[in-house]
């Protein structure tokens, strides 16, 4: 007589601890790291019709770093980390990012460091981020979502406000 707590069949042990197995591993990749970082202040403001620039401030409890972002494609159909501080010294100018027209030229894979309990700010002149080309032009007072992406911290999704000029 077989063990009252035995599965009936050793292939439905095998599949138990897969499925363990499975579980963990979602759970595990599934929850990025330690809590996601605190942000303020979100805003943006339109650079020729077809792109954006988004800031804000960004504290991370843990050092961490802003490695990607992205807004849904009613809004834009791609976002672009940018940071002066990554590109070449005979590279392009912070802006280098807009081809003429306004739209992202695709040559970035920028990231922003976030030292342990430090805001960062990402402003004009400084780390920021891109979206374009737009879907649609945006105007003071518009809100939209913006999706951070951490290298060990969970997405974050955060509303950022237009603004008609920086303050």
């Amino acid at each position: 007589m077989p063990h009252p707590f035995a599965p009936a069949h050793p292939s439905a042990l095998a599949a138990a601890a897969i499925a363990t197995a499975v579980a963990a591993a979602t759970v595990v990749g599934g929850c990025g790291g330690g809590e996601p970082p605190a942000v303020e202040d979100g805003w943006a403001v339109a650079v020729a019709d077809e792109a954006a620039a988004v800031y804000m401030t960004i504290t991370a409890a843990e050092g961490d770093e802003l490695t990607a972002a992205r807004v849904g494609s009613d809004v834009a159909a791609r976002t672009e980390v940018v940071n002066p501080a990554d590109q070449e010294e005979d590279g392009p100018g912070h802006l280098g990012h807009l081809d003429p027209g306004g739209s992202l030229d695709g040559d970035h894979g920028h990231t922003v460091a976030l030292p342990a309990d430090r805001p960062v700010a990402l402003e004009p002149d400084g780390a920021h981020l891109t979206v374009g080309p737009l879907a649609e032009p945006l105007a003071a007072g518009d809100t939209f979502p913006v999706t951070l992406s951490f290298r060990e911290a969970p997405d974050l999704t955060v509303d950022v406000t237009v603004r008609a000029d920086p303050p």
